[in-house]
């Protein structure tokens, strides 16, 4: 996710020279935070391989189980410290992006009997403006950490409604199964999780969104379908972090995985 907050950086350099000076500061503060987290998050998933790795190799014979925990444990804790940094860094990006929508003005929208701009239809008229897929992407993204589940799954949808030849479709698509999930529609989660599944085998989201798709099965009450699912996730991507949380799911359901 953080190459979508680098690609709004980048458009972000673009502001007119009014505001351009005043932004310079925080665009650097930020890109220096994207930075640190891009190599804690290598340091993480280095960390996860080799743990999966000794664990298959039996070099964990001279290791107790609790040590093995702790680590595991301890490995987890500094991904959840990231993604609260993440989290962090698209608040700071949602106060820039509106810094950008006040210097590019009100867009050609209605305006209401009042007298004042319609905010929403100021706000899609200067986004239209910029004109960028990465910030729609971006958008959307922002509103999906805020909870806005309704909006970010809007954004998602026509981002790849039209920019289908983007590289980020499957991410689109990806994340707008989780909006879905969110709010509980499962049906709908698992659709868009299946075009990921089906349509974009080599994408980065895959392992991802088999494990989303297998939860929203379990969660419509499509048990079997749903701890197949998981299986054939673990089964494929046996050391990834999605594999890990399907067996402590199929664990829960008192499912005997190899």
């Amino acid at each position: 996710m953080l190459k979508w907050i680098a690609a709004t950086l980048l458009l972000m350099t673009a502001v007119s020279c009014v505001e351009q000076s005043n932004l310079a500061q925080d665009i650097t503060d930020i890109k220096s935070q994207i930075w640190r987290i891009q190599k804690d998050q290598a340091e993480q998933t280095k960390a996860i391989e080799q743990l999966g790795s000794n664990t298959e190799n039996g070099e964990t014979a001279n290791r107790t189980q609790a040590d093995m925990q702790a680590t595991l444990e301890e490995i987890n804790g500094n991904i959840n410290i990231l993604f609260e940094r993440v989290r962090d860094l698209n608040d700071k990006m949602t106060i820039l992006l509106g810094k950008i929508i006040n210097l590019n003005g009100p867009g050609p929208g209605k305006v209401p009997e009042t007298g004042q701009p319609d905010s929403q239809s100021t706000a899609t008229q200067s986004m239209q403006h910029i004109g960028s897929p990465d910030i729609v992407f971006s958008s959307a993204y922002t509103n999906y950490l805020q909870g806005h589940y309704d909006v970010a799954a809007i954004g998602f949808k026509d981002f790849a409604t039209n920019y289908p030849d983007s590289d980020k479709v499957d991410n689109a698509l990806y994340w707008l199964g989780l909006c879905y999930y969110e709010q509980e529609k499962y049906r709908d989660a698992i659709a868009q999780f299946e075009k990921v599944i089906n349509d974009y085998p080599d994408s980065d989201v895959l392992p991802a969104a088999i494990l989303r798709k297998g939860l929203s099965l379990l969660a419509s009450n499509s048990i079997g379908v749903g701890v197949v699912e998981l299986q054939d996730l673990i089964k494929k991507f046996p050391l990834s972090q999605e594999a890990r949380l399907a067996r402590k799911k199929l664990d829960e359901l008192r499912v005997k995985t190899q």
